[in-house]
C-alpha cells in the first residue's frame, strides 16, 4: 500500500491583543457564572450554585480572542486588559452541559456583555452571567 501524504493543516491566524495606547491600561475583568434558580440576580446560598467549567470568551474589537474557564468558585479573571480609546471588549459564556436539559441565560441576564473604558472602576470591571435550567417542551 502506498502511504498517504500528510494532510496540510491550516495555520491559525493569531490576532494580538491591543497594546496600551491611551484609554485603559492593564485592566482586570472578573467574571462570575452561576445558576440563578429564581433569575433574581442574587446568589442565594442553598438555592443557587456557582458553575465551574464554563468557558468564557473575551473578544476585543480588533478581533483578538482570549478564553478562560471558570474555577470551583464560578470565577474567571482576565488580566492585562488594554482598551485604547474608542475600542471595546465583548464577553460571552458557553454553558457546560451540567443539567439534564442544559442551561440557558436568565431572561434578564445578557448572553454577551460589551465593555468600554467607562465600565471599569479603578481599572476593574465585574460581570455576571446567570443561568436557569432549560426546560424541555
Amino acid at each position: 500500500a502506498t502511504p498517504r501524504p500528510p494532510t496540510p493543516t491550516p495555520t491559525p491566524t493569531v490576532v494580538p491583543t491591543p497594546t496600551c495606547d491611551g484609554g485603559l491600561c492593564q485592566g482586570v475583568i472578573l467574571v462570575r457564572v452561576y445558576y440563578d434558580r429564581a433569575c433574581d440576580g442574587h446568589l442565594t446560598r442553598g438555592l443557587d450554585r456557582v458553575i465551574s467549567g464554563a468557558k468564557v470568551t473575551l473578544t476585543y474589537s480588533n478581533g483578538a480572542v482570549v478564553e478562560g474557564v471558570t474555577d470551583v468558585n464560578g470565577m474567571v479573571a482576565f488580566g492585562g486588559i488594554n482598551l485604547p480609546d474608542g475600542t471595546s471588549v465583548a464577553l460571552g459564556v458557553d454553558w457546560p452541559e451540567l443539567a439534564q436539559d442544559g442551561f440557558v441565560n436568565c431572561p434578564n441576564s445578557p448572553e454577551t456583555v460589551t465593555l468600554t473604558t467607562a465600565d471599569f472602576l479603578f481599572r476593574t470591571a465585574y460581570v455576571e452571567f446567570r443561568a436557569q435550567v432549560q426546560r424541555s417542551p
